[in-house]
This record gives structure tokens, C-alpha cells and sequence, in this order.
């Protein structure tokens, strides 16, 4: 018997369960053994599960896979996974290291690469975001483009209670990306926004950056990029570790909200 998570509902923490091993896969899918299950904290509450990034392991080859938000969000020690929705990781790397920041670098580096209009060649980039730790890591992402583009960044942590102006000094830019996407104080920043004269102003919302708003061609292209950025990065946030079975008493805890909340199956 193995152990998995059932997400109860919205209000209430995951309860760990006992299962039987899963069946021997198909020919178009492969067993993994997960070994890590990062848990993005802005949606944890879904009723139908929060959105995790998983790494998992062959264990016949020894081989390291990422699997996909488009797969299934079961939290479970071993699970048979589609084969074009997981992408082989560079030998012996850490798979807590590479689960944790996934969610922000890919929606960033999805966005710049699928929802721009024409070329970023030599733009310059407004980029404003939902949190501390987002943005950190969208930074890193960002120094990976610094070749291609210019990206823009206040100096301060502004809340946005009200529709926000950008001060004068921030100048032309050519895209803004919004890691925002709602409400009217942050429509306060792309309305008071200087366009370079004679081109079109281009706002990318992350609402339309999700998983399921790309083609799977569009992450077998872009993933190995993302993945191997994320492993050169440092991580700017502390990381919380919590064993499968331990999860649902430390799901509403200080740390698990304050820190991004890894899941290790087999700990």
C-alpha cells in the first residue's frame, strides 16, 4: 500500500490516506517515484486541489523528471504519468531546489516567450508583481533575458489600495508585464504608462499565462530552458519540508504559510 493526500474541500487541510501501488503503466505512459511536490500558496484553497510542480524519478534508470501542472494534482509517493508531459532533468539535481520556484520562472518565461506580439529584441520590459517572492524569482528569469531585453523595476513596495501611477522618471517602455491581473488599483499603472512614440503599448496578464492557456508543443519547446534556469538560481524565499504523511497537521501552520510548502513523499 502506498500513501497519497485527499483534498477534502476549500476550508479544510489534505488527509493523508492509504492506496494500492497503481497498475502497471501503458506503453505511452511511465511510473515515477515522487519525489517532491512543491505547493504554490495563492491557490492552495481550490477546492479541486492546489496547484503543485512535481519531481519524480524512474526508478529502473535512475532518471529525474519534471512533471507537469497539466498532468493530475495527486500528492502520492508513486504515480503513472503521461510521457509528453514530463521533461527529463540534468543528472543529480535537487529536486526540492527545482519543485519550489517552478510556478513563478515558468508563467514568467511562458509570457515573454508566447504572448508577445512580434520580437523583444532590444524592448524594455515593465514588470510589477503580486508579492515578494514572485517577484525574486521573476528576476532571475528576467537576467536570463538581459541579452534580448531591458526590464524596469521600482525601487519600492508599493500596496495597491488605489489606482497606482507610475512616477515620471520611469520613461518609455515598450511591454508591461502584469503579474497582477486584477482589481482597480493595479489599472492605475498601464493607464498612466509612457509608450514609445509610434509603437503599440503591449500589457501581458498573467491571466492568460496559466498552463492550460499554452499548447503542449509550447512547453516541449520552452521547458528545458525553464528548467535549466531554475537550476542556477538561488532561492530569494525559505522553503518549508514536510513529509507526506505530516501534511495535514502543518497544512495551516505559520511556516507552511510563510514559506513555500514542499512535500517530500517519501521522507
Amino acid at each position: 500500500m502506498l500513501s497519497k493526500l485527499k483534498i477534502n474541500a476549500q476550508i479544510k487541510p489534505p488527509q493523508c490516506i492509504s492506496v494500492p501501488e497503481p497498475p502497471f503503466p501503458s506503453t505511452n505512459k511511465l511510473q515515477l517515484k515522487v519525489l517532491a511536490v512543491s505547493v504554490t500558496q495563492v491557490v492552495r484553497p481550490l477546492s479541486y486541489g492546489p496547484k503543485v510542480d512535481r519531481i519524480g524519478a524512474d526508478e529502473t534508470t535512475g532518471d529525474l523528471y519534471y512533471i507537469t501542472e497539466l498532468t493530475t494534482r495527486l500528492f502520492a509517493e508513486r504515480t503513472n504519468v503521461d510521457k509528453r508531459q514530463i521533461f527529463k532533468l540534468e543528472p543529480r539535481v535537487d529536486s526540492v531546489a527545482v519543485a519550489a520556484p517552478d510556478n513563478p520562472v515558468a508563467r514568467s518565461w511562458m509570457a515573454l516567450q508566447r504572448r508577445i506580439i512580434g520580437d523583444y529584441w532590444g524592448r524594455t520590459v515593465l514588470a510589477y508583481h503580486r508579492g515578494y517572492e514572485f517577484g525574486r524569482w521573476d528576476s532571475g528569469n528576467r537576467r536570463s533575458l538581459a541579452e534580448r531585453c531591458s526590464f524596469i523595476e521600482l525601487d519600492d513596495h508599493v500596496v495597491l489600495r488605489e489606482p497606482y501611477a507610475l512616477p515620471p522618471g520611469v520613461g518609455p517602455v515598450h511591454m508591461i508585464l502584469d503579474c497582477v491581473s486584477n482589481g482597480t488599483a493595479a489599472s492605475g499603472i498601464p493607464q498612466t504608462a509612457q509608450g514609445v512614440y509610434g509603437e503599440k503599448l503591449q500589457p501581458i496578464g498573467f491571466l492568460g499565462s496559466n498552463a492550460g492557456c499554452f499548447a503542449v508543443q509550447d512547453w516541449k519547446t520552452q521547458m528545458p530552458e525553464v528548467l535549466h534556469l531554475i537550476s542556477m538560481l538561488e532561492a530569494p524565499f525559505e522553503v518549508f519540508i514536510a513529509p507526506l504523511s505530516e501534511v495535514a497537521s502543518v497544512w495551516e501552520s505559520e511556516a507552511a504559510l510563510i514559506k513555500r510548502l514542499v512535500v517530500i513523499p517519501g521522507l
